[in-house]
Protein backbone atom coordinates (compact mmCIF):
# COMPACT_ATOMS: atom_id res chain seq x y z
CA UNK A 1 0.00 0.00 0.00
CA UNK A 2 2.43 3.11 -1.82
CA UNK A 3 -0.62 5.55 -0.84
CA UNK A 4 -2.95 4.55 2.18
CA UNK A 5 -4.38 7.89 2.01
CA UNK A 6 -5.51 7.94 -1.74
CA UNK A 7 -6.53 3.98 -1.37
CA UNK A 8 -9.06 5.12 1.12
CA UNK A 9 -10.04 8.18 -0.13
CA UNK A 10 -10.73 5.93 -3.92
CA UNK A 11 -12.43 3.02 -1.97
CA UNK A 12 -14.55 4.99 0.44
CA UNK A 13 -18.11 5.23 0.27
CA UNK A 14 -19.25 8.73 1.25
CA UNK A 15 -22.93 8.34 0.88
CA UNK A 16 -22.93 5.18 3.05
CA UNK A 17 -20.52 6.73 5.34
CA UNK A 18 -23.27 9.73 5.77
CA UNK A 19 -25.75 7.83 5.99
CA UNK A 20 -24.71 5.85 8.65
CA UNK A 21 -23.37 8.53 10.81
CA UNK A 22 -26.43 10.58 10.26
CA UNK A 23 -28.65 8.12 12.07
CA UNK A 24 -25.81 7.96 14.96
CA UNK A 25 -26.18 11.25 15.28
CA UNK A 26 -29.82 11.50 15.28
CA UNK A 27 -30.09 9.50 18.80
CA UNK A 28 -30.16 11.82 21.55
CA UNK A 29 -27.90 9.64 23.55
CA UNK A 30 -27.48 11.98 26.89
CA UNK A 31 -27.56 10.18 29.79
CA UNK A 32 -31.17 9.91 31.72
CA UNK A 33 -30.90 8.06 34.95
CA UNK A 34 -34.77 8.78 35.71
CA UNK A 35 -35.76 6.50 33.18
CA UNK A 36 -32.85 3.73 33.54
CA UNK A 37 -34.49 -0.19 33.00
CA UNK A 38 -33.00 -3.28 31.73
CA UNK A 39 -30.90 -3.02 28.96
CA UNK A 40 -30.43 1.04 29.60
CA UNK A 41 -28.88 1.70 32.75
CA UNK A 42 -28.16 5.44 31.39
CA UNK A 43 -31.43 5.85 29.93
CA UNK A 44 -33.38 4.94 26.35
CA UNK A 45 -30.71 7.29 24.62
CA UNK A 46 -27.11 5.75 25.10
CA UNK A 47 -28.77 2.38 25.06
CA UNK A 48 -30.22 3.42 21.93
CA UNK A 49 -26.90 3.99 20.23
CA UNK A 50 -25.18 1.31 21.39
CA UNK A 51 -27.79 -0.80 19.59
CA UNK A 52 -27.76 0.98 16.50
CA UNK A 53 -23.45 0.76 16.28
CA UNK A 54 -24.25 -2.86 16.45
CA UNK A 55 -26.91 -2.91 14.07
CA UNK A 56 -24.29 -1.59 11.54
CA UNK A 57 -22.12 -4.73 12.35
CA UNK A 58 -24.33 -7.58 12.10
CA UNK A 59 -25.11 -5.94 8.86
CA UNK A 60 -21.56 -5.85 7.54
CA UNK A 61 -20.45 -8.99 8.88
CA UNK A 62 -18.86 -8.60 11.98
CA UNK A 63 -19.61 -10.19 15.72
CA UNK A 64 -21.24 -7.84 17.68
CA UNK A 65 -22.19 -8.24 21.44
CA UNK A 66 -24.17 -6.28 23.46
CA UNK A 67 -22.61 -5.70 27.34
CA UNK A 68 -25.98 -5.89 29.30
CA UNK A 69 -26.58 -2.39 27.60
CA UNK A 70 -23.43 -0.63 29.31
CA UNK A 71 -20.90 -1.11 26.27
CA UNK A 72 -20.63 -3.13 23.21
CA UNK A 73 -18.07 -4.98 21.12
CA UNK A 74 -17.40 -5.02 17.54
CA UNK A 75 -15.50 -7.70 17.16
CA UNK A 76 -12.90 -9.43 13.87
CA UNK A 77 -9.78 -11.15 13.71
CA UNK A 78 -7.65 -13.98 15.30
CA UNK A 79 -5.00 -14.46 17.44
CA UNK A 80 -3.88 -14.41 21.39
CA UNK A 81 -3.53 -10.63 21.52
CA UNK A 82 -6.02 -7.84 21.09
CA UNK A 83 -5.93 -4.39 19.49
CA UNK A 84 -8.70 -2.28 21.34
CA UNK A 85 -10.14 0.68 19.97
CA UNK A 86 -12.42 2.33 22.59
CA UNK A 87 -15.11 5.23 21.65
CA UNK A 88 -18.25 6.35 22.89
CA UNK A 89 -21.91 6.94 21.53
CA UNK A 90 -23.21 9.21 24.46
CA UNK A 91 -23.46 12.98 24.41
CA UNK A 92 -23.19 15.96 26.49
CA UNK A 93 -26.56 18.09 26.49
CA UNK A 94 -27.13 20.40 23.47
CA UNK A 95 -27.40 23.54 25.53
CA UNK A 96 -26.82 27.18 24.20
CA UNK A 97 -27.99 28.17 21.04
CA UNK A 98 -27.66 26.42 17.73
CA UNK A 99 -27.93 27.30 14.39
CA UNK A 100 -29.48 24.22 13.06
CA UNK A 101 -30.87 21.29 14.91
CA UNK A 102 -28.17 19.93 17.56
CA UNK A 103 -29.28 15.95 16.54
CA UNK A 104 -29.65 16.56 12.98
CA UNK A 105 -26.41 15.98 10.84
CA UNK A 106 -26.24 19.51 8.91
CA UNK A 107 -23.69 20.49 6.60
CA UNK A 108 -22.27 23.12 5.79
CA UNK A 109 -19.35 24.86 3.95
CA UNK A 110 -17.54 21.17 4.28
CA UNK A 111 -17.88 21.02 8.06
CA UNK A 112 -20.44 18.44 9.46
CA UNK A 113 -22.65 20.00 12.31
CA UNK A 114 -24.53 18.38 15.07
CA UNK A 115 -23.91 17.06 18.78
CA UNK A 116 -21.09 14.59 18.44
CA UNK A 117 -20.24 15.27 15.26
CA UNK A 118 -16.94 15.59 16.80
CA UNK A 119 -17.02 13.54 20.59
CA UNK A 120 -17.28 11.13 19.57
CA UNK A 121 -19.97 9.98 16.90
CA UNK A 122 -18.17 11.16 14.07
CA UNK A 123 -14.93 9.49 15.20
CA UNK A 124 -16.55 6.08 16.29
CA UNK A 125 -17.88 5.94 12.85
CA UNK A 126 -13.73 7.05 10.97
CA UNK A 127 -13.17 3.90 13.22
CA UNK A 128 -15.91 1.51 12.45
CA UNK A 129 -15.60 2.21 8.22
CA UNK A 130 -11.65 2.30 9.09
CA UNK A 131 -12.12 -1.51 10.06
CA UNK A 132 -14.82 -1.84 7.38
CA UNK A 133 -12.51 -0.63 4.59
CA UNK A 134 -10.13 -3.49 5.35
CA UNK A 135 -12.21 -6.07 5.67
CA UNK A 136 -13.85 -5.33 2.35
CA UNK A 137 -10.41 -5.23 0.87
CA UNK A 138 -9.18 -8.75 2.20
CA UNK A 139 -6.74 -8.04 4.65
CA UNK A 140 -6.34 -10.74 7.32
CA UNK A 141 -5.49 -9.41 10.98
CA UNK A 142 -2.94 -11.47 12.82
CA UNK A 143 -4.18 -10.13 16.43
CA UNK A 144 -8.30 -9.61 17.22
CA UNK A 145 -9.50 -6.22 17.04
CA UNK A 146 -12.28 -5.30 19.61
CA UNK A 147 -13.95 -1.64 18.88
CA UNK A 148 -15.46 -1.31 22.22
CA UNK A 149 -17.97 0.99 22.31
CA UNK A 150 -18.71 2.80 25.66
CA UNK A 151 -22.16 4.52 26.85
CA UNK A 152 -21.16 6.80 29.78
CA UNK A 153 -17.80 8.55 29.05
CA UNK A 154 -19.33 11.72 29.70
CA UNK A 155 -20.06 10.85 33.13
CA UNK A 156 -19.02 8.64 35.47
CA UNK A 157 -17.36 5.78 33.15
CA UNK A 158 -19.41 3.13 34.18
CA UNK A 159 -19.83 1.86 30.62
CA UNK A 160 -16.07 0.84 30.75
CA UNK A 161 -16.08 -0.38 34.78
CA UNK A 162 -19.21 -2.85 33.97
CA UNK A 163 -17.46 -4.18 30.32
CA UNK A 164 -13.64 -4.55 32.10
CA UNK A 165 -15.19 -6.45 34.73
CA UNK A 166 -15.72 -9.51 32.48
CA UNK A 167 -14.84 -8.65 29.07
CA UNK A 168 -10.83 -9.76 27.94
CA UNK A 169 -8.60 -6.20 28.36
CA UNK A 170 -6.50 -5.41 25.26
CA UNK A 171 -2.84 -5.51 25.40
CA UNK A 172 -2.65 -2.38 23.69
CA UNK A 173 -5.08 0.12 21.15
CA UNK A 174 -6.19 3.75 21.33
CA UNK A 175 -9.20 6.05 21.58
CA UNK A 176 -10.17 8.03 18.22
CA UNK A 177 -11.49 10.92 20.84
CA UNK A 178 -8.86 13.90 21.07
CA UNK A 179 -6.30 15.34 18.69
CA UNK A 180 -3.82 14.48 16.18
CA UNK A 181 -0.70 13.82 15.86
CA UNK A 182 -1.24 11.53 19.15
CA UNK A 183 -1.93 11.83 23.01
CA UNK A 184 0.50 9.93 25.37
CA UNK A 185 -0.31 12.32 28.12
CA UNK A 186 -3.63 12.67 30.00
CA UNK A 187 -4.12 14.18 33.05
CA UNK A 188 -5.28 12.96 35.93
CA UNK A 189 -9.08 14.28 37.31
CA UNK A 190 -10.72 14.81 40.60
CA UNK A 191 -14.19 15.74 40.99
CA UNK A 192 -15.49 17.34 44.39
CA UNK A 193 -18.78 18.06 45.88
CA UNK A 194 -18.54 21.34 48.05
CA UNK A 195 -21.50 21.55 50.57
CA UNK A 196 -23.20 23.30 52.98
CA UNK A 197 -26.62 24.07 55.06
CA UNK A 198 -28.23 27.71 54.64
CA UNK A 199 -30.47 30.45 56.57
CA UNK A 200 -32.07 31.85 53.93
CA UNK A 201 -31.72 35.36 56.23
CA UNK A 202 -29.86 37.39 53.25
CA UNK A 203 -31.46 38.50 49.42
CA UNK A 204 -30.25 35.63 47.78
CA UNK A 205 -32.96 33.37 46.82
CA UNK A 206 -31.08 31.24 44.75
CA UNK A 207 -28.49 30.38 42.15
CA UNK A 208 -28.93 28.16 39.54
CA UNK A 209 -25.65 26.86 36.84
CA UNK A 210 -24.62 24.11 34.69
CA UNK A 211 -25.27 20.56 33.94
CA UNK A 212 -22.32 18.36 33.83
CA UNK A 213 -18.76 19.11 35.95
CA UNK A 214 -16.65 18.58 32.45
CA UNK A 215 -18.70 21.75 31.26
CA UNK A 216 -18.17 24.96 31.58
CA UNK A 217 -21.76 26.35 32.50
CA UNK A 218 -23.14 28.63 29.91
CA UNK A 219 -26.16 30.57 31.44
CA UNK A 220 -26.74 31.30 35.52
CA UNK A 221 -29.45 32.64 37.21
CA UNK A 222 -30.68 34.06 40.30
CA UNK A 223 -33.76 35.08 42.27
CA UNK A 224 -33.25 37.79 44.70
CA UNK A 225 -35.48 39.23 46.99
CA UNK A 226 -37.14 42.14 45.20
CA UNK A 227 -37.16 45.01 48.22
CA UNK A 228 -33.87 44.15 49.08
CA UNK A 229 -32.14 44.31 45.46
CA UNK A 230 -34.42 46.61 43.62
CA UNK A 231 -31.25 48.46 42.57
CA UNK A 232 -29.60 45.81 41.00
CA UNK A 233 -32.11 45.51 37.91
CA UNK A 234 -30.99 49.05 36.44
CA UNK A 235 -27.21 47.79 37.50
CA UNK A 236 -26.93 44.45 36.16
CA UNK A 237 -27.29 44.76 32.46
CA UNK A 238 -24.66 47.40 32.22
CA UNK A 239 -21.87 45.27 34.36
CA UNK A 240 -23.07 42.29 31.75
CA UNK A 241 -21.67 45.11 29.21
CA UNK A 242 -18.79 46.22 30.47
CA UNK A 243 -17.96 42.41 31.03
CA UNK A 244 -18.76 41.43 27.60
CA UNK A 245 -21.12 39.59 28.05
CA UNK A 246 -25.52 39.15 27.75
CA UNK A 247 -27.78 39.57 30.88
CA UNK A 248 -31.15 41.03 32.28
CA UNK A 249 -32.97 41.51 35.22
CA UNK A 250 -36.82 40.93 35.40
CA UNK A 251 -39.12 41.35 38.27
CA UNK A 252 -40.69 37.89 38.72
CA UNK A 253 -43.66 38.32 41.26
CA UNK A 254 -41.89 40.62 43.72
CA UNK A 255 -38.67 39.13 43.05
CA UNK A 256 -35.68 40.18 41.11
CA UNK A 257 -34.71 37.71 38.62
CA UNK A 258 -30.98 38.08 36.94
CA UNK A 259 -30.26 35.91 33.83
CA UNK A 260 -26.68 35.96 32.52
CA UNK A 261 -25.26 34.18 29.29
CA UNK A 262 -21.41 33.19 29.39
CA UNK A 263 -19.92 30.99 26.96
CA UNK A 264 -19.54 26.92 27.21
CA UNK A 265 -16.50 24.79 26.54
CA UNK A 266 -14.86 21.51 27.80
CA UNK A 267 -13.64 21.17 31.59
CA UNK A 268 -10.57 20.36 30.44
CA UNK A 269 -9.97 23.70 29.01
CA UNK A 270 -11.69 26.46 31.51
CA UNK A 271 -10.03 29.43 30.20
CA UNK A 272 -11.69 28.63 26.48
CA UNK A 273 -15.50 29.46 28.20
CA UNK A 274 -16.57 32.34 30.23
CA UNK A 275 -17.94 30.49 33.51
CA UNK A 276 -21.87 31.99 34.05
CA UNK A 277 -21.59 30.98 37.57
CA UNK A 278 -19.06 32.89 38.57
CA UNK A 279 -19.46 35.79 36.96
CA UNK A 280 -22.71 36.12 38.37
CA UNK A 281 -21.54 35.03 41.79
CA UNK A 282 -18.63 37.99 40.87
CA UNK A 283 -21.35 40.45 40.31
CA UNK A 284 -23.60 39.62 43.65
CA UNK A 285 -20.14 39.95 45.43
CA UNK A 286 -19.47 43.19 44.16
CA UNK A 287 -22.49 44.56 44.58
CA UNK A 288 -23.86 42.92 47.97
CA UNK A 289 -21.04 43.18 49.73
CA UNK A 290 -18.91 39.91 51.25
CA UNK A 291 -21.42 39.04 53.52
CA UNK A 292 -24.13 38.14 50.90
CA UNK A 293 -23.19 34.59 51.34
CA UNK A 294 -20.29 31.74 52.12
CA UNK A 295 -20.83 30.03 48.47
CA UNK A 296 -21.17 32.84 46.51
CA UNK A 297 -17.79 34.63 48.10
CA UNK A 298 -16.32 31.07 47.82
CA UNK A 299 -16.92 30.85 44.20
CA UNK A 300 -15.80 34.97 43.83
CA UNK A 301 -12.98 34.76 46.09
CA UNK A 302 -11.57 31.27 44.94
CA UNK A 303 -12.96 30.56 41.38
CA UNK A 304 -13.81 34.01 39.08
CA UNK A 305 -12.02 34.04 36.57
CA UNK A 306 -9.11 31.12 38.01
CA UNK A 307 -9.22 28.21 36.30
CA UNK A 308 -5.17 27.74 36.90
CA UNK A 309 -6.03 26.51 40.70
CA UNK A 310 -4.66 29.73 41.81
CA UNK A 311 -7.74 30.21 44.39
CA UNK A 312 -7.70 27.17 45.83
CA UNK A 313 -3.75 26.77 46.00
CA UNK A 314 -3.12 24.49 43.44
CA UNK A 315 -1.36 26.40 40.50
CA UNK A 316 0.99 23.94 39.42
CA UNK A 317 2.49 23.09 36.09
CA UNK A 318 4.60 19.93 34.66
CA UNK A 319 7.05 21.14 31.77
CA UNK A 320 5.49 18.04 29.57
CA UNK A 321 1.71 17.93 30.72
CA UNK A 322 1.19 21.57 31.14
CA UNK A 323 -0.67 23.54 34.26
CA UNK A 324 -3.25 21.95 36.42
CA UNK A 325 -7.38 23.03 35.17
CA UNK A 326 -10.56 23.88 37.77
CA UNK A 327 -14.08 24.48 36.19
CA UNK A 328 -16.60 24.84 38.77
CA UNK A 329 -18.83 23.15 36.54
CA UNK A 330 -22.91 22.64 38.43
CA UNK A 331 -23.90 25.27 41.07
CA UNK A 332 -26.87 25.04 42.88
CA UNK A 333 -28.02 27.31 45.48
CA UNK A 334 -31.29 27.07 47.44
CA UNK A 335 -32.86 28.59 50.40
CA UNK A 336 -31.67 25.50 52.81
CA UNK A 337 -28.61 24.18 51.01
CA UNK A 338 -25.66 25.31 48.41
CA UNK A 339 -23.70 23.03 46.22
CA UNK A 340 -20.74 23.77 44.20
CA UNK A 341 -19.16 20.91 41.33
CA UNK A 342 -15.91 21.45 40.81
CA UNK A 343 -13.60 19.31 38.17
CA UNK A 344 -9.58 19.59 38.70
CA UNK A 345 -7.45 17.94 35.89
CA UNK A 346 -3.28 17.62 37.16
CA UNK A 347 -0.63 16.17 35.88
CA UNK A 348 2.06 14.54 37.49
CA UNK A 349 4.03 16.01 40.21
CA UNK A 350 0.91 16.07 42.44
CA UNK A 351 -1.59 13.42 43.69
CA UNK A 352 -5.35 13.06 44.09
CA UNK A 353 -4.65 13.25 48.18
CA UNK A 354 -2.99 16.78 48.08
CA UNK A 355 -5.27 18.11 45.95
CA UNK A 356 -8.09 16.98 48.02
CA UNK A 357 -6.50 17.98 51.21
CA UNK A 358 -5.84 21.91 49.96
CA UNK A 359 -9.57 22.48 48.60
CA UNK A 360 -10.92 20.98 51.87
CA UNK A 361 -8.72 23.52 54.02
CA UNK A 362 -10.17 26.30 51.29
CA UNK A 363 -13.86 25.16 51.47
CA UNK A 364 -13.36 24.68 55.17
CA UNK A 365 -13.20 28.14 55.75
CA UNK A 366 -16.20 29.63 53.65
CA UNK A 367 -18.39 27.06 55.75
CA UNK A 368 -17.95 24.28 53.38
CA UNK A 369 -18.08 20.52 53.50
CA UNK A 370 -16.36 18.50 50.50
CA UNK A 371 -17.47 15.54 49.35
CA UNK A 372 -15.05 12.90 48.06
CA UNK A 373 -15.78 9.58 46.90
CA UNK A 374 -12.59 8.55 45.04
CA UNK A 375 -10.96 7.25 43.18
CA UNK A 376 -9.87 10.10 40.91
CA UNK A 377 -8.85 9.45 37.33
CA UNK A 378 -4.75 8.72 37.50
CA UNK A 379 -2.36 10.69 35.55
CA UNK A 380 -1.74 8.49 32.40
CA UNK A 381 1.33 8.66 30.51
CA UNK A 382 2.82 6.21 27.56
CA UNK A 383 6.38 7.55 27.34
CA UNK A 384 6.88 8.48 23.59
CA UNK A 385 9.80 6.30 22.89
CA UNK A 386 7.24 3.58 23.24
CA UNK A 387 6.71 1.11 19.83
CA UNK A 388 2.82 1.92 19.90
CA UNK A 389 3.39 5.82 20.22
CA UNK A 390 6.24 5.19 17.62
CA UNK A 391 4.10 3.27 15.30
CA UNK A 392 0.93 5.28 15.20
CA UNK A 393 3.00 8.77 15.13
CA UNK A 394 5.30 7.74 12.10
CA UNK A 395 1.74 6.67 10.44
CA UNK A 396 0.44 9.71 10.92
CA UNK A 397 3.53 11.82 9.66
CA UNK A 398 3.57 9.67 6.43
CA UNK A 399 0.29 10.06 5.35
CA UNK A 400 -0.18 14.01 6.44
CA UNK A 401 3.34 15.13 5.41
CA UNK A 402 4.26 16.57 8.52
CA UNK A 403 7.42 14.85 9.26
CA UNK A 404 8.24 17.50 12.90
CA UNK A 405 4.60 16.36 14.55
CA UNK A 406 5.34 15.62 18.00
CA UNK A 407 3.13 13.72 21.19
CA UNK A 408 0.92 15.78 22.88
CA UNK A 409 -0.60 16.00 26.81
CA UNK A 410 -4.02 16.95 27.18
CA UNK A 411 -6.21 17.78 30.31
CA UNK A 412 -8.94 15.87 28.80
CA UNK A 413 -10.02 12.37 29.73
CA UNK A 414 -10.03 9.23 27.36
CA UNK A 415 -10.63 5.74 27.39
CA UNK A 416 -7.29 5.44 26.48
CA UNK A 417 -6.31 5.28 30.24
CA UNK A 418 -8.91 2.44 30.44
CA UNK A 419 -5.81 0.18 28.94
CA UNK A 420 -2.43 -0.59 29.94
CA UNK A 421 -1.02 0.63 27.17
CA UNK A 422 -3.08 2.77 24.87
CA UNK A 423 -2.89 6.33 23.84
CA UNK A 424 -5.99 8.64 22.00
CA UNK A 425 -5.23 9.56 18.37
CA UNK A 426 -7.39 12.14 16.53
CA UNK A 427 -9.66 13.41 15.14
CA UNK A 428 -8.93 16.68 15.48
CA UNK A 429 -6.36 18.33 13.29
CA UNK A 430 -3.88 20.74 14.73
CA UNK A 431 -5.53 24.16 14.64
CA UNK A 432 -8.70 22.57 14.49
CA UNK A 433 -11.94 23.44 17.47
CA UNK A 434 -14.83 21.31 17.13
CA UNK A 435 -16.58 23.59 19.61
CA UNK A 436 -16.70 20.38 22.24
CA UNK A 437 -19.21 20.62 24.88
CA UNK A 438 -20.55 23.89 22.87
CA UNK A 439 -23.07 24.74 21.08
CA UNK A 440 -22.36 24.53 17.16
CA UNK A 441 -19.92 21.61 17.47
CA UNK A 442 -18.66 20.66 14.03
CA UNK A 443 -16.19 18.72 12.67
CA UNK A 444 -14.72 19.00 8.88
CA UNK A 445 -15.73 16.03 6.89
CA UNK A 446 -12.36 16.21 4.58
CA UNK A 447 -10.45 15.69 8.13
CA UNK A 448 -12.94 12.64 9.36
CA UNK A 449 -12.43 11.13 5.39
CA UNK A 450 -8.39 11.82 6.35
CA UNK A 451 -9.12 10.21 9.77
CA UNK A 452 -10.91 7.07 8.46
CA UNK A 453 -7.36 6.54 6.51
CA UNK A 454 -5.04 7.16 9.32
CA UNK A 455 -6.85 4.97 11.16
CA UNK A 456 -6.67 2.27 8.68
CA UNK A 457 -3.55 2.45 8.48
CA UNK A 458 -2.56 2.62 12.12
CA UNK A 459 -4.53 -0.81 12.55
CA UNK A 460 -3.11 -2.78 9.45
CA UNK A 461 0.68 -2.06 10.97
CA UNK A 462 -0.60 -2.79 14.48
CA UNK A 463 -2.25 -6.26 13.74
CA UNK A 464 -0.03 -7.20 10.17
CA UNK A 465 1.67 -9.16 12.68
CA UNK A 466 1.22 -11.61 15.72
CA UNK A 467 3.31 -10.86 18.48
Amino acid sequence: MNDPLGQVMAHLNKNHFHRDLAGLLAIESVRDDSRQGPGQPFGPGPAQALAYMLQLADRDGFEATNIDGYAGRIAWGAGEDILGILVHVDVVPATGDWASPPFEASIRNGFLYARGAADDKGPAMAAYYALLGLKEAGFKPKKRIHLIIGTDEESDWGCMARYFATEPMPSLGFSPDADFPLINGEKGMVTLNLTAKRTATGPLKILQAGERANMVPDRAEAILIGDQTAHLADRFPAWCQDQGLQGQADWVTGDVKLTLQGKSAHGAEPAAGRNAASYLAAFLQAYLGQGLDPTISFISDCLHRQPDGAGLGLAFSDEVMGPLTVNAGIVDIQPATSRVNINIRYPRGLTAEEIVDRVRAKAAAYGLDLAYDGPAKAVHYIPADDPLVATLLAVYQELTGDATAQPLSIGGGTYARMMPKAVAYGPLFPGEDGQLHQANEHIALASLYKAIAIYQEAIRRLTEKAD
